[in-house]
């Protein structure tokens, strides 16, 4: 018999998969495409949801904010680089969008 485990990944470091980590408002679903964190812990996640695409959380889970309702037809994929740039990847445009600091800051 096999039991499930919320550990994933070995070596030196280990993650523990909380399926109740995001605390979403009430009523606003999250179709996650990416995930990705930054340097401030934080944690964006670019999903397809049209009126929420980029939902912002702190490192526990609680909403800060969402942003980009109406800019992206099919979410696909969210990197930030080490200067602090945010890449998002919308599939059906064919696009990718890149915002500096300063551009996701008035965002938040």
């Amino acid at each position: 018999m096999t039991t499930a485990t919320n550990i994933v990944w070995t070596g030196a470091h280990t993650y523990e998969f909380d399926r109740n980590w995001a605390q979403l408002p009430n009523g606003i679903p999250m179709p996650a495409a990416a995930v990705f964190g930054d340097d401030e812990d934080r944690i964006y996640c670019f999903n397809r949801n049209p009126e929420h695409p980029i939902m912002v959380f702190d490192r526990e889970g609680k909403f800060v904010k969402s942003w980009g309702a109406g800019m992206f037809e099919f979410p696909h994929a969210i990197i930030i680089d080490q200067w602090g740039y945010v890449w998002l990847v919308d599939r059906n445009m064919g696009q990718i969008f890149k915002l500096s600091r300063t551009d996701v800051a008035e965002l938040l």
